[in-house]
Order: structure tokens, then C-alpha cells, then sequence
């Protein structure tokens, strides 16, 4: 049972002679066919080859479909076997480092095997630093990959805007709009090496300036009121610059408030500076006006109505009046009328308004006191009714007064000049008697003078006869 080394495939004539222990000789022929040899071959696609980059094993070996399987040993891991044909097979080196790659092919109980010997380079970590900035500025990159022993000689930035790029280690770029960008870092070493890193970039848009004021008018307080609005932040930082008389003013609060001497138009800056440190100036012309000025007088007892009160509007440069008469309602006429019910003292107001809506107002007190003195004309002292029965004058803010009564003799029979705690006639008043006697019934007469308390005099008691008041007059004692 010889075993014949083989030379190649093809078709060979083996021949078997034997000879007995006679001498006897047999033989016979027959042909053997030798098939094909299987022949393992692979090629790499890689240029260079790096860590965590993948390496393509190009499997190119001979008479593929007499194969049964294939063993793949990369250097690094366990070999992997498959029962298929794989053409291309991709492995991924963590480490560097020289690696002997082999690729085993199985026919039966034939098999093959080639090797290669494979270098892995490391391949960098690219990596970059960038803050956010504002519209405007420009956006600095820093380069911050991780070498290894090969140095980085190639970098490539794509700014993820309209295509820039850049090829150089820290950039500068400058965004035309606001937003958020995407942008990619690649860098390549000296063995060819290649690694891809992206980070956002945000661009702030700038903050818009914006104020309003209220009152602008001389002498008065205008209020300036910042109204800015800022990218996705708050506004942190106020600079706002008034120049008046060529004196430049500056303050930094969210609100200004300010006193013009004089009329005109004043130029504001004002300078906004928000949380990302994004600012924006903004000029304003403000015009500030004159005021009016607001005066009246009052005429009392207008009419000769007690509480009446014409108020006569002595204002300037008014456009519109506000009364407020301490009693309501008011009015917003020029020249009004109002009355009062009560005593009291009454603060009035007037707020004149031109047509730039500066204002003036002017207050002033208005005392009101009710006065009057009425004198009955009959009385009857047997009458039940305490009313009735006595003769007594009835008023009120009297500031002092004297009643006296006279038979038709002309003799004195009464007199009173009492007053109560809060200035009206003082009772009992006249029982119809004369030194503790009853006096006839009949007609007296009686006589009487008063001032008030707001200085003016008595003149008279009107008893709606239509004629003129009198300070005298008639009286029928009833019995």
C-alpha cells in the first residue's frame, strides 16, 4: 500500500504486477484522476492601515467551489471559520502593532494556508475646543487631538456654512447669520491616519434695542424704560448715554428717569448687553416739550345759590382740563359749575393737559360753610308743639347775633343774641311773656342783625313773599 506523492492534477496510469510464491505473475491498470488543488490567496485593501479604521481582507483564493471552508486568523482575536464564500472580509485593530494575518482553506481532508504580516499605525482622536459667540464676532476653533508618536500634518475643517472650509489648525470663521452650526474636524497624521469629529457652534443673534418714555415734558420726570429683546437670554447689562447742554450723562439701570430743564430735541444712546455677552447700541432723538400752566379762580355762591361755585379757568397753553372737586363727580370742562351739600373744607384740583399730553395742575382749598337766618312770623305759646310755642330765629354759621322784639309801644319785651356750640340760635326762645307776665295776642315787632362765619352780613329773612328781605318785621303772638 505505497502512497505516492502526487506531482499536479491530471489523469495517471497506476499499474499493480504481483507474483506468486510459484512464480506466478498478474498485473492490471487503471487510471487515476487527480482534480485540482485548492490554493489559499488574499489580498488587503488598506493604505494605511490604522487602528479602529476597517481593513478589508480580499479573499482570492483558488478553485473556490472545491472549498469547504474558511479560517481567518487576524493576530488579535480568535479565528472566525466560515462554511461560504465571503469576498471580502473587514476586521477592526483596537491596538497597533505588527500582526501575522493568515487565511486557512479546507477540501476534504486538503488544506492551504497563507499568511501576511500587516502593520497597524495608531490613528489620532481628533478633538477641538470652541466657545459661542455673537453675530458679528468671529468664532475661534482650537485644535485639541490627541497625537500619539505620529504627529498630525493634515487638518481639514468644514464650517457647515455654505461649504467653507479650512485647512489649517485654529481657524477663525466668521458667521454672516445667527443659529446653530455643525462642525466637522478632520485630522490625518504622518502615517496617513485619519480621525472625524463634529461639535455645534452657536451664533447669538445681537440684541434689539428698543426704549420707550413717558412725560416728556420740562421740569417733569420722563421716564426712560428699556424694552430690549435678546437671543434666548435675558438682558444683564444697561449703558445709556443722555447728552443735555453738551454735558454727557450716563446710567445703568433698565430704567432712567430724568428731569429736562429746557425744550428740544435730546439724542439717547442706550447699549444692551445680554447673558451670552452679546450687546447692541441703538441711538434715539427724544423731543421734549414745554408744559402749560394751570391757574383758576372761584366765584362763590354763583348765582346767588349757597355751595354754588363757578370755577373761572385761568390756565395757559391747555389743550384739555380735569376737575377734581373733592366731591364728586368732576368735570372736564373749561369754565365748570358745581355745587356743594355739605360744610366742609374742599381741596380742588386742576390738571391741565396740552396737546404733547404734558401736564400742569394747581390745588386749592374751598371752605364751605352754609349760613342763614330765618325769623318766624307767628307763634301761639299754649300750642303743644314745642316748635310752635316759642318765637326763635333759626339758622346756621352765624357767627354772632341779636334778635329783640318790641310791643306796638316800641317797648322791648324780648331779646336773645345765644348761640349754640355749633352757630345756630339758642332756645328757648320768647314765651310770649313780658317780666314773667303773658303778654295779648296780637302783633309785635321784631329786629335783628347777624354776621357769618364766612364774614359776610345778614341781610335779611326772606319768607317768600317775593318781596325783598328785611331786617325787621312782624309778629302775631296767638292765643
Amino acid at each position: 500500500n505505497p502512497i505516492w506523492p502526487c506531482s499536479g492534477p491530471g489523469n495517471y496510469q497506476v499499474s499493480l504486477s504481483i507474483t506468486d510464491i510459484h512464480g506466478c505473475v498478474g498485473d492490471t491498470t487503471m487510471t487515476v484522476i487527480i482534480p485540482e488543488f485548492v490554493q489559499s490567496i488574499f489580498t488587503i485593501e488598506a493604505t494605511p492601515m490604522c487602528t479602529h479604521h476597517e481593513i478589508s481582507f480580499i479573499d482570492n483564493s483558488i478553485d473556490i467551489n472545491e472549498i469547504d471552508t474558511w479560517e481567518w486568523n487576524f493576530g488579535d482575536t480568535p479565528p472566525i471559520t466560515y462554511n461560504f464564500y465571503q469576498n471580502t472580509v473587514t476586521h477592526i485593530y483596537s491596538s497597533s502593532g505588527n500582526y501575522n494575518v493568515c487565511l486557512v482553506v479546507k477540501m476534504g481532508n486538503f488544506s492551504d494556508t497563507s499568511c501576511q504580516t500587516i502593520t497597524i499605525y495608531p490613528t489620532p482622536v481628533a478633538d477641538f475646543i470652541n466657545s459661542d459667540t455673537c453675530l458679528g464676532d468671529f468664532s475661534i476653533f482650537n485644535e485639541t487631538s490627541t497625537v500619539g508618536n505620529y504627529p498630525i500634518i493634515n487638518w481639514f475643517w468644514d464650517f457647515g456654512n455654505n461649504g467653507d472650509t479650512a485647512i489649517i489648525k485654529n481657524p477663525q470663521y466668521l458667521y454672516e447669520l445667527p443659529g446653530s452650526y455643525n462642525v466637522e474636524l478632520i485630522v490625518t497624521n504622518t502615517m496617513g491616519c485619519q480621525d472625524t469629529v463634529a461639535n455645534p457652534v452657536k451664533v447669538y443673534d445681537l440684541p434689539i434695542v428698543g426704549i420707550n418714555w413717558d412725560d416728556p415734558c420740562i421740569t417733569h420726570i420722563t421716564t426712560f424704560t428699556d424694552t430690549s429683546k435678546a437671543d434666548d437670554a435675558i438682558i444683564e447689562f444697561w449703558n445709556w448715554e443722555l447728552i443735555e447742554q453738551g454735558i454727557n450723562y450716563q446710567f445703568n439701570n433698565s430704567t432712567v428717569d430724568y428731569r429736562f430743564n429746557s425744550t428740544g430735541t435730546y439724542p439717547i444712546s442706550l447699549t444692551v448687553t445680554d447673558e451670552h455677552g452679546c450687546k447692541n447700541t441703538e441711538d434715539f432723538d427724544v423731543e421734549i416739550y414745554d408744559v402749560p400752566v394751570s391757574d383758576f379762580s372761584m366765584i362763590y355762591n354763583y348765582d346767588n345759590i349757597q355751595g354754588q361755585v363757578k370755577f373761572e379757568n385761568n390756565s395757559t397753553g391747555g389743550f384739555s382740563w380735569k376737575w377734581d372737586f373733592d366731591d364728586p363727580p368732576g368735570s372736564a370742562e373749561e369754565n365748570p359749575v358745581h355745587t356743594y351739600s355739605y360744610d366742609g373744607e374742599y381741596e380742588i384740583e386742576l390738571i391741565v393737559t396740552n396737546e404733547y399730553g404734558c401736564t400742569d395742575d394747581t390745588t386749592r382749598v374751598y371752605e364751605m360753610v352754609f349760613v342763614g337766618l330765618f325769623v318766624p312770623n307767628a307763634f301761639s305759646p299754649e300750642d303743644p308743639d314745642p316748635v310752635v310755642s316759642r318765637f326763635l330765629p333759626s339758622g346756621s354759621g352765624i357767627k354772632e347775633y341779636r334778635i329783640e322784639v318790641f310791643d306796638i309801644w316800641g317797648t322791648m319785651v324780648w331779646s336773645s343774641s345765644a348761640l349754640t356750640l355749633d352757630n345756630q340760635p339758642a332756645g328757648p326762645g320768647w314765651d310770649g311773656t313780658y317780666k314773667g307776665k303773658p303778654l295779648p295776642s296780637g302783633v309785635y315787632v321784631w329786629k335783628a342783625h347777624a354776621t357769618f362765619n364766612d364774614g359776610t352780613i345778614w341781610k335779611g329773612s326772606d319768607i317768600g313773599d317775593g318781596n325783598k328781605p328785611e331786617t325787621q318785621g312782624s309778629l302775631m303772638l296767638i292765643r
